[in-house]
């Protein structure tokens, strides 16, 4: 990912009116999960709209990715997770001309929490809004594929 864009968005998020200390905290932290899990999962995704929050469009080789962070191991006040059944990602996704919306769950111990992910994906009906869910622990670096075109369920 370019750092120059990184450095850019982040000034700009510095600049963000209206956002108290722990909504900077929350943007700031899914920032550096963007970077993160793009770097692990395809380096070459550059970010080509970030002001969709909680939505980031990534684009590799010409094709848009929107991405939606929840991050399940803040404590719940930082906690930013866009996967709710009242908030409606693909009305806004398809105004951005994505080719698919992807969700990242950020968590730590993920092979010892799978039940729990299932669980949650199935009480939200999670796979019909997103075309690829995936759980990313970012301080091992791992990403697990929970949900794609190959292995929907």
């Amino acid at each position: 990912m370019n750092r120059e864009i990184v450095q850019i968005l982040t000034e700009k998020l510095s600049s963000l009116p209206g956002l108290d200390a722990e909504q900077s905290c929350g943007q700031f932290t899914e920032l550096a999960y963007l970077c993160h899990f793009t770097q692990c999962y395809r380096p070459a995704m550059r970010i080509a709209d970030w002001h969709r929050h909680p939505i980031y469009i990534m684009e590799d080789a010409g094709v848009k990715t929107g991405i939606a962070f929840c991050d399940l191991q803040l404590p719940s006040r930082f906690s930013t997770c866009p996967a709710t059944k009242d908030q409606n990602f693909p009305v806004m996704a398809e105004g951005t001309n994505i080719s698919e919306l992807w969700l990242v769950f950020v968590a730590n111990g993920l092979t010892s929490r799978s039940p729990f992910f299932k669980e949650l994906i199935d009480s939200y009906d999670l796979s019909a809004l997103f075309d690829k869910i995936f759980l990313f622990d970012f301080f091992q670096s791992a990403i697990h594929i929970i949900k794609s075109h190959e292995n929907q369920d």
